[in-house]
């Protein structure tokens, strides 16, 4: 990505403050959804699954974006690029990149995963809704 040659219509306004209260509220918000889930898989339903170990694991991941996204706050997330010097837009750059890689890779495992359980089976999973 280039940096822009024309300054915005916004000038230089600073939103990081917006992006890091929007960041650390969805950041509680997981945090506090996983702790009930291990809560309630552990004393009342005395079993803890695989796919509980799955959102543990994703939750792991959201605070490492966490990380990624305050660090680049530090070097102008939140403001517009054509403001950031040289090194701050080339740092927030490997950030970005960071968190894009962070949130991107594990949908196409994902993606990947299904396309290859629908080719081992044999059924799409459009076959397989519709016969119920």
């Amino acid at each position: 990505m280039e940096r822009p040659k024309t300054p915005p219509r916004i000038g230089n306004a600073d939103r990081s403050g917006g992006v890091l209260a929007t960041s650390i509220l969805a950041l509680t918000i997981v945090v506090l959804m996983i702790t009930l889930r291990f809560i309630t898989r552990i004393w009342i339903v005395k079993k803890v699954g695989w796919d509980d170990w799955c959102i543990m694991f994703a939750g792991f991941g959201h605070m490492v974006g966490m990380g990624l996204i305050t660090k680049g706050i530090g070097y102008g997330f939140g403001r517009p690029a054509y403001y950031l010097t040289d090194h701050q837009f080339q740092e927030f750059m490997k950030y970005a990149y960071g968190e894009w890689l962070q949130v991107s890779q594990p949908v196409i495992g994902v993606a990947i995963l299904f396309v290859d359980i629908n080719r081992l089976t044999g059924l799409s999973w459009a076959n397989r809704l519709s016969r119920h």
